[in-house]
């Protein structure tokens, strides 16, 4: 855990958001309780890369892959930035701090989940309404907890 908390503080904020989440969980949750930078990170995932891996299931055509690698892009490089941005306002807290702050950021943690529900309206848009009926429901809507 040492060792990655040493990764963390030499890389910048955008490569630390490169790295595994699996492994980032694992350098911040050295004793600190609430992790609020891995549930960031859970809350502001992108969801169009495992609607693309079912290409082959959706029947996609090759013009609807490229349109939607485009947005999935998009998406990706704003989630990364708020993410950074997001996780800088946290760094070297305490656990309890942190569920503190975290608190505080829901405004932007929500507008950053609202661009993900534009994205996957886009996505929508570029399927046909056969193949959005086979994308899973947990996909169509990422950000829908507990209901199936």
């Amino acid at each position: 855990a040492l060792a990655l908390q040493s990764v963390r503080r030499a890389l910048s904020a955008e490569q630390w958001q490169q790295l595994p989440f699996a492994l980032r969980t694992a350098a911040g949750a050295s004793g600190r309780g609430f992790n609020a930078v891995g549930l960031i990170d859970r809350m502001l995932a992108n969801p169009i890369p495992v609607l693309l891996a079912l290409k082959d299931t959706l029947a996609l055509t090759p013009a609807q892959v490229t349109q939607i690698e485009t947005i999935s892009g998009d998406l990706q490089a704003k989630l990364t930035k708020q993410r950074a941005a997001l996780g800088k306002k946290l760094d070297d807290m305490s656990g309890q701090d942190q569920a503190r702050v975290f608190v505080e950021l829901q405004p932007a943690i929500e507008a950053t989940r609202q661009e993900i529900s534009g994205a996957m309206l886009r996505v929508q848009k570029v399927l046909t309404a056969e193949q959005w009926q086979k994308v899973p429901a947990r996909v169509r809507n990422p950000l829908q907890r507990g209901e199936r």
